[in-house]
């Protein structure tokens, strides 16, 4: 929850999950709401779209078999994936088209079990470092929020002192 101060009044700005929380009864962000709406009669409740981090995902196409064989694999890999996904000639003048994606990708997971490891570490690894961007932008919103809320009851007891 932020609250800022527009030309028209003060609006909370939400995103969907809090806004849903907020009108669960009995939830920490409905009692925040409730105090807010008290302190400011008419607030508007704003629920704002928040972007996420897309998550990697993996891509496996022929140009990434075709370089991770190239660097990684054996002679005889090279070789096996020449034959079964590059179209040629035999000896005798016959050609050979390259088999479907689906049996290469099939091909190249058999013989290449590691990079379907790595590439799983490596998605569990960018996923710890989002989750980690997305606790601290939240940390971040919350110090706001209090920052704000501390500022506006200030702002409040001064005018009622006055």
């Amino acid at each position: 929850m932020f609250i800022r101060k527009t030309e028209e009044g003060y609006v909370v700005e939400m995103s969907a999950t809090e806004h849903e929380k907020a009108m669960t009864y009995g939830t920490e962000e409905y009692r925040a709401l409730r105090e807010i709406r008290s302190d400011y009669p008419g607030i508007e409740v704003m629920p704002v779209k928040t972007m996420k981090p897309t998550k990697v995902k993996d891509k496996l196409n022929m140009k990434t078999i075709k370089a991770y064989v190239k660097a990684n694999g054996t002679d005889d890999q090279k070789a096996a994936f020449a034959k079964i996904a590059l179209p040629h000639f035999t000896e005798e003048g016959e050609y050979i088209e390259a088999l479907s994606f689906f049996e290469i990708t099939k091909w190249f997971r058999a013989e290449f079990p590691e990079y379907i490891g790595s590439r799983e570490n490596h998605l569990a690894e960018v996923e710890k470092i989002f989750d980690e961007v997305e606790r601290k932008i939240e940390a971040s919103r919350k110090e706001r929020e209090e920052k704000k809320r501390a500022e506006l009851k200030a702002e409040v007891e001064e005018f009622l002192a006055a």
